[in-house]
Order: C-alpha cells, then sequence, then structure tokens
C-alpha cells in the first residue's frame, strides 16, 4: 500500500508540473510527459519504478504504468518494449499499458512514433536474463502501437506521423520491422480523407524520384529502395484506391480520366507507374510481384481494360513473363473485389476467354528457343488461376448480374462478346463431353486434349477453392450432377 502511495503522489506530483502545457494545446488530451525533468533524474525514477510492474498488487502495476508515462520516452521505451516479452503475463499486462500511456502523454505524437520506432528496430538480444525474448517483445510493441493509433489519433495529427514513418522506411528500406509497423497503421491512416491523401502523396513523390528502371549493375539494396513505396501503399485499405483527395496523384486524367488535373510537374501518376513496372522485365521480380498486386487493386474502370488490352498483346506476342505479371494482377483485382472488379461487373469478353485457353493448348515450346517448359507450365497455372477466380466472381455475383451476354462492340470475330458462364463449357471439356469451350475457335490437337482436360479440371478444383460462402451452393449444383452422370 505504502508503494503504491508513493507512486501516486508522485505521478499527481508530474501531471501538475506538466498540466498546464496540455491544456494549452488540446483540453480533453493528456498533459504532456515530464520533459522538464533532467535526464539524470528521469533514467533514476525510470530505474526504480520499473520493477513495480511485476508487482504483486494490481493497483501497484497500474500506478506504475501510469508514472511511467509521464517519462521521457527515451528512458522508458527500452526496458518497456523488452518486458512486453516477460514470461509472467502480468509484467507483460502492466508493460503494455505502461507503453500505451508513453505514447498517449508525448507529445507531438510524431516524436512518439519516432522513440518507438527506433526502439523497436534497434538490435535485441533472442532472450533477456529475465527470461523476455525480443522478437515477441517487437510483435506486442506493434500491436500496442495499432491501437494508440486506432484510439488517439486525431485526423489532423496524422500528417506528422505518416512524415515520421516515411522517414523511417527511407532510412532503411530492407527493414522488415518498419514495414510491420507501417501495416499496424494501415488501416487507420488509410481512412478516406486527409490522412489517406497524405500518405498517397507521400507514396508518389517517392516512385516519381526513383528512375523509371533499375541499372544493370545496382547493388541488391536497391531492391528493397523501390520497394519502399510499394509496400507502404500495400498496407492501405482498398478503399484508399478510391479516394478522391488524391486522384490527381492516383489516376492522370489524360490517361484514365481523372476530374482533376495532375499537379505533379509531369510525374506519371500511381497507376501508370504500377502498370509500367509490373510489365518491365529488368525490374526485380518483387518489385513487379508487388506492383501488379497492387495494380488488381486500383479502381476498377481504369484496372481491368489496362489489364485486359496487355493480356491480349502479352499472349499475342508470348512474351509469358509479361501475360503472368498481368494475370497475377487480374487475380488480386478479382480477389479483392469479385464481380465488382469487372467495370459494370459484365461477364468477360471471349478475347480474354480464348487467350488464356490458347495458352493452356499451347504447343510451340521446341519452336521458340527462348521459352522453356518451366516457363510455359507457370503461366499455365496463371492462366488456371484465372479462369478459375473469373468462375468464383460469376458464382458469388448477386443473381442476373453475370447472367447475360452482352455485346459492347467488337471486331467482326466478336471478341468483345461476353462470356456469361464460363465454369459450364470448361466442366464439358474436363469430362469429356466437348473438345474445346465455345470461345476457342481453333482446333485442339489430340496430342494437347489430355492436358486441356487436366487442366480445365484444375480450374474447377482452383474455382472451388476461392469459391465465397455464397458461390458454395451454386458451385455444387453446376458440378455434382456433371460429375455424377
Amino acid at each position: 500500500m505504502t508503494r503504491r502511495n508513493a507512486l501516486e503522489a508522485l505521478s499527481e506530483a508530474l501531471a501538475r508540473g506538466a498540466g498546464q502545457a496540455g491544456k494549452a494545446t488540446m483540453p480533453s488530451a493528456p498533459g504532456p510527459a515530464a520533459q522538464e525533468l533532467s535526464p539524470e533524474y528521469a533514467a533514476l525514477l525510470a530505474e526504480k519504478i520499473l520493477p513495480c510492474l511485476s508487482d504483486t498488487s494490481l493497483p501497484t502495476r497500474g500506478a506504475a504504468a501510469a508514472l511511467l508515462g509521464r517519462l521521457s520516452p527515451s528512458c522508458v521505451l527500452p526496458p518497456l518494449v523488452r518486458l512486453l516479452g516477460a514470461r509472467d503475463a502480468r509484467t507483460r499486462s502492466a508493460a503494455a499499458e505502461a507503453l500505451a500511456a508513453v505514447l498517449r502523454h508525448h507529445v507531438p505524437p510524431s516524436r512518439a512514433l519516432a522513440a518507438l520506432l527506433a526502439c523497436i528496430t534497434a538490435p535485441q538480444e533472442a532472450e533477456a536474463a529475465d527470461g523476455s525474448a525480443g522478437d515477441t517483445s517487437m510483435e506486442r510493441a506493434i500491436g500496442v502501437l495499432g491501437k494508440w493509433a486506432a484510439s488517439h489519433i486525431a485526423p489532423e495529427q496524422w500528417p506528422p506521423l505518416i512524415d515520421e514513418l516515411v522517414r523511417a522506411l527511407t532510412a532503411a528500406p530492407s527493414d522488415p520491422v518498419l514495414v510491420r509497423c507501417a501495416a499496424a497503421l494501415g488501416p487507420h491512416m488509410g481512412a478516406s480523407g486527409g490522412p489517406c491523401a497524405h500518405v498517397l502523396h507521400c507514396v508518389h513523390a517517392l516512385l516519381a524520384s526513383q528512375p523509371e528502371a533499375p541499372q544493370a549493375s545496382a547493388p541488391e539494396s536497391d531492391v528493397f529502395v523501390r520497394l519502399q513505396p510499394l509496400l507502404l501503399l500495400r498496407v492501405l485499405p482498398l478503399d484508399a484506391f478510391t479516394d478522391e483527395l488524391a486522384e490527381e496523384v492516383l489516376y492522370s486524367a489524360a490517361e484514365f480520366g481523372a476530374t482533376t488535373e495532375a499537379p505533379h510537374g509531369g510525374a506519371p501518376c500511381i497507376a501508370s507507374i504500377l502498370l509500367a513496372r509490373m510489365c518491365d522485365a529488368n525490374e526485380p521480380a518483387e518489385v513487379r510481384r508487388v506492383s501488379a498486386e497492387l495494380a488488381g487493386r486500383l479502381r476498377p474502370d481504369v484496372a481491368w481494360p489496362a489489364l485486359l488490352s496487355r493480356t491480349l498483346d502479352a499472349e499475342r506476342a508470348t512474351d509469358f513473363p509479361r501475360l503472368r505479371a498481368c494475370l497475377f494482377a487480374a487475380c488480386a483485382a478479382l480477389a479483392a473485389r469479385g464481380a465488382a472488379a469487372i467495370p459494370g461487373s459484365v461477364p468477360p469478353s471471349r478475347a480474354l476467354l480464348r487467350a488464356l485457353t490458347g495458352v493452356l493448348v499451347f504447343d510451340g515450346v521446341a519452336d521458340n528457343a527462348a521459352l522453356t517448359e518451366e516457363e510455359l507450365m507457370k503461366t499455365q497455372m496463371g492462366c488456371i488461376d484465372c479462369l478459375a477466380m473469373l468462375c468464383a466472381a460469376q458464382l458469388a455475383a448477386a443473381p442476373g448480374a453475370m447472367a447475360r451476354i452482352e455485346v459492347l462492340g467488337g471486331d467482326s470475330q466478336g471478341d468483345a462478346e461476353c462470356v456469361a458462364d464460363v465454369l459450364s463449357p470448361l466442366l464439358d471439356v474436363a469430362t469429356c463431353a466437348r473438345d474445346a469451350p465455345p470461345w476457342h475457335d481453333a482446333p485442339v490437337l489430340p496430342a494437347v486434349l489430355p492436358s486441356l482436360r487436366a487442366c480445365c479440371a484444375n480450374v474447377v478444383i482452383t474455382a472451388s477453392k476461392h469459391a465465397t460462402s455464397r458461390a458454395h451452393a451454386p458451385l455444387a449444383r453446376r458440378v455434382l450432377p456433371v460429375v455424377a452422370r
């Protein structure tokens, strides 16, 4: 009881000394940390108070956590983060409470974030003498960070926080801990309005500052530099890609019909950069993959037409690496938005389905010195995944939304005609009811027919894995009678 009373009295004394500053900035906010204490005195206080987090008395642990929250982060954050990995659950809980108090009381919030990022990205010992584990401590600290961002950061406080995060990522682009911190903050800084727009402007500035393609002799560290803005973009929620306040950097008016001109000095917009990087053979594989994933999250009226045209061009040119990037982006779009990924939720065009099926029956490896069986197999797997995602999207669509055939205008061969049912023809091919789906005009060679049937069966199996709960019943009604006959 005496220890608890002493802690509460000391906490009240510190609060009185700092409270006036807190009232001057925001009446409803807690007072700032006790920055007027000398570093030596603050360190001495922290040393004496930290053991109280392991006290058997809950009120004493609470009082210690509240008091530590009033001290300078540089004194208390390193030991608090270590205690988050302690074996004793009571100590861990009290340390998390104290860490949250430090973040709440330290003004401005961007300085608290900077101190925490510096602490959790510093090298940690695998296991301290008190039994705390470094990796566990870091993960729990990131969890506290996310809760703090969700409940204590006002919209107007986000821009400095975002700038601090970007500075940290720029200084250490290969640090995975910073990426996890960004992921914890992403849902909150990606909220529509000012915070999201600020993030997107930062991402665009970083992308625009990078060269169009890396040099052939560039060091491996350049991969992380090029990934950094993409990973920051990746942690934002899907709604961020339709944020009206950042439309000028997301979508260029000239290329994608944005309603505002792009005030970014002639630099390509984010959508253009993503589409270019995912198809650039000079880009590192990881950069291409993340760019393709993000391209799939673009606004549907931008993403789908761009991906469709690039897919058809790559298939005609037998450029299978570029085709795989387009297929990955299309699958990402369908996974994120379902049938809504296709503008107007109309069925996929015959041209797309013909191109995908053409890869499944491709037998020209021997005639193409630049193509290997492994390349063909990976591309065929991409086609199978894309067809499966299309089937799953159709099955999950609202009744009637994908059950019509519309001609959107195309060449005399009807390439733009939409196919209302992708699954049934593929199921017929898999069960030997037909030799090719109706959108594939060329005859299928007998040598590749067994392979095509196996691919169509894989499409059905993969579609069942991707199908949402809404699609399970329609899928069963389609597949079971055919399999049972």
